[in-house]
């Protein structure tokens, strides 16, 4: 069993061996700083994309803007279709523990292409005017 004086010199033994330089640590931190301010001159040299240049953009914005009402329309269905199931009973219709099911997998394809959209739209020029 070690004692507290053996402990005492293990740990200094291990500090001594793996030194700590302040000022390396500064350079690296200024350097990663240099780096980081290099990339955003880089990104605004960048050419991005507008909603309406090249013209076939315009298009693909004006479908996106479409998807995005028809899935919020599909995420409001499922209170339409409960509130129609309440008022007629004659309907034709899957029984209720289906319907979770079916609006999961219809949930998770809706997640996919809205952050699909989202990503592309973003990465526009001016994306967030």
């Amino acid at each position: 069993m070690a004692t507290q004086a053996q402990a005492a010199m293990l740990t200094t033994e291990a500090v001594s061996a793996h030194p700590t330089d302040a000022k390396s640590e500064n350079k690296d931190i200024e350097n990663t700083k240099e780096e980081v301010d290099h990339s955003v001159t880089d990104s605004e040299d960048l050419d991005l994309e507008r909603w309406n240049e090249p013209r076939a953009n315009a298009y693909r914005y004006f479908a996106t803007i479409f998807a995005f009402t028809i899935m919020g329309m599909n995420d409001a269905a499922y209170g339409l279709y409960c509130d129609i199931t309440g008022l007629s009973r004659t309907i034709h219709r899957p029984p209720y523990a289906v319907l979770p099911v079916i609006f999961a997998f219809s949930g998770f394809g809706i997640g996919l292409l809205d952050g699909a959209f989202n990503a592309w739209v973003g990465n526009m020029e001016h994306a967030n005017e």
